[in-house]
């Protein structure tokens, strides 16, 4: 029976949402059931569950990926910080479950040595068992993904195909497929340009420019005869 859980996480609603569907579960179930949800101020969490009464406590964790230089030297710094606070959110509340979501808030409170499951992971001397069984489930669950995508990519080619035609692609597949043009260019006399689209825009400057060149071929090759005629 799960009397007092955690839910970690958020950031956006692909993480927090889930996480609320599993506690509203788990109070259908248990309804003497307490949950605590943990997140960040930045996150969607901070406007989300002050609306719906629930109770939140947050972390000061900030983005790690993306940082470079002194951005991510702060975002290292308060690291420590935020494993504390992790500790004794979990020595307060005493969960029986804590669940992580995802999102920034979720990495200190399923790494703290305090966790309610009683297997320290790698950082904590616990060796590599807890690590290898979490990179086991993300291993299968890449290899679902990979075989799962491509029967259906099978499929797809079998039925529709991936592929259109050479001659789609060289008009350009947003004329051929969606009916639309990618840009509407205009020639400076303010009338339309010869085609659809960039390729028509190219294919009017290319009209243009044999134009001239033949014009210009022409006009040498007039001259050249009218010098070589014999006078009357």
């Amino acid at each position: 029976m799960i009397d007092r859980m955690i839910v970690a996480g958020g950031g956006t609603g692909g993480h927090l949402f889930p996480g609320l569907a599993v506690v509203e579960e788990l109070r259908r179930r248990s309804p003497r059931a307490e949950v605590r949800f943990v997140g960040t101020r930045r996150g969607i969490e901070a406007r989300v569950l002050p609306e719906r009464g629930e109770r939140v406590d947050f972390l000061d964790v900030t983005p790690l990926k993306g940082r470079s230089g002194a951005d991510l030297a702060k975002s290292v710094g308060r690291l420590p910080q935020a494993f504390g606070e992790a500790a004794r959110l979990l020595r307060d509340a005493r969960p029986d479950v804590v669940l992580g979501v995802g999102g920034y808030a979720s990495g200190p409170l399923l790494a703290t040595a305090a966790a309610p499951t009683g297997v320290d992971g790698l950082f904590y001397g616990g060796g590599v068992d807890q690590l290898g069984r979490q990179l086991l489930g993300a291993g299968a669950v890449l290899v679902y993904a990979l075989v799962a995508s491509g029967i259906l990519g099978l499929a797809v080619d079998k039925v529709l195909g991936f592929r259109i035609g050479e001659e789609h692609e060289v008009t350009g597949i947003d004329l051929a497929i969606h009916a639309e043009t990618a840009y509407d260019l205009h020639a400076t006399a303010g009338t339309r340009t010869a085609g659809h689209g960039l390729l028509g825009a190219i294919t009017h400057h290319d009209a243009q420019h044999d134009a001239q060149h033949d014009a210009q071929h022409d006009a040498q090759h007039d001259a050249h005869h009218d010098e070589g005629e014999p006078h009357a």
